[in-house]
């Protein structure tokens, strides 16, 4: 889910954007089984289940050059469902080494920094990005740790461990022994599922040459009710 792979900007590499997780009222990650995707020039959509859920993904970028993911949880059983949703990232930061590396790292009711690319035998390039949801964020971490493998998959993640007491931690630990490492970011809130209801969240990650573009651009997105729609509307110019 969400969006891991490589993004361009500029035909520079830019990777991961960021995944989503789902965790029961306890703290445990739900394990959806995929169904089925589609595709059209405007938006890819998913569909996954697990037990009494059915969780639909509809993501598409931007003309703005924003990455969006809507979810939308539907309960299938006679009981409410309290879920929480994480939506995370993380990314390599070397700076000793001279390689890419991240800066201007802020977070709370959303997170944004600066990641400087420098590709071998190109010129560096600073691009700002700013990731928020569309429900109130009601906890957050930010972290620097060991290590240099990128991969979508909570329990490896030291959020699997620090989420205690439905909550992140409200924390931001960026220095250590060393600068070097794998910085990750990740934004929670609480959702209730009632009975035979859906509930829906919206993440949006945008990439600009500044920070004040970059969380202009996301605040726009996800002021919409079906932000979506942006793509199917932009698309729907072209043809």
């Amino acid at each position: 889910p969400g969006f891991w792979d490589h993004a361009h900007y500029y035909n520079y590499s830019f990777q991961p954007l960021f995944t989503w997780t789902i965790l029961d009222q306890d703290g445990c990650e739900l394990a959806p089984r995929f169904k089925t995707r589609r595709w059209n020039p405007s938006a890819s959509v998913q569909e996954f289940t697990c037990e009494d859920l059915d969780i639909k993904e509809t993501k598409c970028v931007l003309p703005n050059d924003v990455a969006l993911s809507t979810v939308v949880l539907r309960n299938k059983s006679k009981k409410p469902m309290k879920l929480h949703f994480v939506a995370w990232t993380t990314h390599e930061s070397r700076p000793s080494s001279h390689g890419t590396q991240m800066t201007d790292l802020t977070i709370g009711t959303s997170a944004s920094f600066v990641k400087h690319l420098s590709p071998p035998q190109r010129p560096e390039l600073p691009v700002a990005c700013s990731l928020g949801m569309s429900r109130p964020v009601k906890s957050y971490d930010m972290i620097l740790s060991e290590g240099s493998t990128l991969r979508p998959n909570w329990s490896h993640t030291s959020f699997a461990e620090r989420f205690r007491n439905a909550s992140l931690g409200n924390t931001k630990t960026i220095s250590g022994i060393s600068e070097d490492g794998l910085i990750s970011i990740a934004l929670h809130c609480s959702i209730t599922v009632g009975p035979h209801k859906r509930e829906s969240v919206s993440v949006a990650c945008a990439l600009a040459p500044s920070l004040a573009e970059a969380s202009q651009n996301r605040e726009l997105v996800l002021r919409q009710k079906e932000p979506y729609n942006l793509s199917i509307l932009s698309w729907e110019d072209h043809f």
